[in-house]
């Protein structure tokens, strides 16, 4: 079955706080128990770094310095400051371009740190050295505790990759915020939490959303279990499975799994309850290409 697989992370060299072993050869043993045409990889971006030694469950916020090329990591539990210095993640995004330099069915997304004094520098290093290595970048609000609508620094025209969740920062309405300002495709990662107000509405051109994790948000619908996504009222599957079927007959939704935080064939065999004849090569491979648009090209 051709599909794309356009949201999924390994760890590279850096140790990180959830799935430490799920690194590249892990994910190549998933591609070949169940391959995709191409998947759109990123880092897994809980590295250390933007953790508190401490107390990983302390609160760590990226603060703007003022200083060219410099943000700082601020515990905001034990008040201090953790990290000074230029974008963390850029030693696991070259790892990462490097390990797939040689698939190209592999299609990395950059990782940001979400700092107006580092994001200049960030885009304008990978698009002087790795233009033809890389699709576009991958911004996690989460991790960050930053809104992305503040990032009045973020000049490009490449597809955008933006984590949704509950908390305020990370609420799809931030994310569409900083979409209707920039000039290339937005992607409101996770279904935009069962965002009704947003899924159901007339948006710009350039928005997509991606099912990552399907089973995993449905599973914690039904349950009402507490979620980083949503926090829904529980509703029966009948009735979710139509609320569902009604988000995917948009045309700009794509298929997602989020791995190693889900697994490809549950996210494939799921996805395939909801979509029908008439949308299931939009789904799970065109609107991909879409949203990748010409930077895709060498990974063709």
């Amino acid at each position: 079955m051709n599909f794309i697989d356009c949201h999924l992370h390994i760890r590279t060299g850096q140790p990180v706080q959830f799935y430490n072993d799920f690194d590249f050869e892990q994910f190549i043993e998933v591609q070949s128990a169940c391959p995709s045409n191409w998947s759109f990889i990123m880092i897994n971006p809980t590295i250390q770094t933007m953790f508190c030694p401490k107390d990983n469950s302390h609160m760590v916020c990226i603060k703007d310095t003022g200083e060219a090329n410099t943000l700082v990591l601020y515990c905001t539990k034990c008040n201090k400051e953790l990290y000074r210095g230029p974008d963390p993640y850029r030693k696991a995004n070259l790892e990462l371009l490097q390990l797939c330099h040689e698939h190209k069915n592999l299609v990395p997304f950059i990782t940001l740190a979400m700092s107006n004094n580092t994001i200049p520098y960030e885009i304008e290093f990978y698009e002087k050295h790795y233009a033809s290595n890389f699709c576009g970048f991958k911004l996690h609000p989460a991790l960050n505790m930053r809104n992305p609508a503040e990032l009045h620094a973020f000049n490009s025209i490449r597809p955008v990759i933006i984590h949704s969740g509950t908390p305020m920062h990370t609420t799809p309405y931030n994310i569409l915020d900083f979409a209707k300002k920039y000039k290339g495709n937005v992607d409101i990662a996770h279904l935009a939490c069962f965002n009704d107000e947003i899924l159901n509405s007339k948006l710009p051109s350039n928005i997509f959303f991606d099912t990552s994790p399907l089973s995993v948000l449905l599973e914690e619908c039904v349950d009402d279990a507490p979620s980083e996504y949503l926090k829904a009222s529980a509703l029966s599957k009948k009735a979710l499975k139509q609320i569902i079927i009604n988000y995917l007959l948009r045309e700009n939704i794509m298929f997602g799994t989020d791995i190693p935080f889900s697994d490809r064939q549950i996210e494939l065999n799921e996805i395939k309850k909801y979509i029908t004849s008439k949308n299931k090569s939009k789904i799970l491979f065109e609107n991909a290409l879409k949203f990748a648009g010409k930077f895709i090209q060498p990974f063709l």
